[in-house]
């Protein structure tokens, strides 16, 4: 698998690299480079099926750029073999016992080339759906979709704490 991959280069070589076992090392650099907390998904049986980073606004970071919680989580519910998966926080600390349980399947060096990227991706994420909402409530007042859809990520947020995320 790393014999496909650019330094920095997101294709899809890149995109299963850091969706599937590379997540640990990317979430750890673009932590490093920003300090942005570190959030891991969990399946019900406890096992770490991803990490990313949580950026202020709600939405998680990861190769893919700047996603919503419910389009993370959806994407790793598959891989819970039909269990419930969950949003956790997690630090460096959890993320080195990961490596020392599954070995570094990306090698740092390699993920810290990416960050640069992944940040320009999650920008142009961000600035769009600024725009949009913008846009949209100059026409017709707030854009109720993106505000719903914040509001939940919100509510899962501070739900997260206690280790039960709300069903919507």
């Amino acid at each position: 698998m790393l014999d496909h991959i650019t330094p920095g280069l997101i294709n899809e070589h890149a995109v299963e690299a850091f969706l599937y076992g590379g997540c640990a090392a990317l979430a750890l650099a673009i932590h490093d480079a920003t300090g942005w907390p570190i959030t891991a998904v969990i399946a019900e049986d406890g096992l770490e099926l991803h990490y990313a980073i949580s950026h202020f606004d709600g939405l998680l970071i990861d190769i893919l750029g700047a996603r919503t919680e419910d389009d993370v989580l959806l994407t790793y519910e598959f891989h819970a073999d039909g269990g419930a998966v969950r949003l956790t926080d997690a630090t460096a600390a959890d993320i080195e016992a990961w490596h020392q349980n599954y070995g570094e399947t990306v090698p740092m060096h390699v993920a810290q080339s990416f960050v640069p990227t992944v940040l320009n991706q999650a920008h142009v994420r961000w600035r769009a759906l600024s725009e949009a909402r913008s846009w949209g409530a100059a026409i017709s007042g707030p854009d109720t979709a993106s505000a719903a859809a914040l509001g939940q990520t919100t509510e899962r947020r501070q739900f997260r704490l206690n280790g039960s995320i709300p069903k919507h």
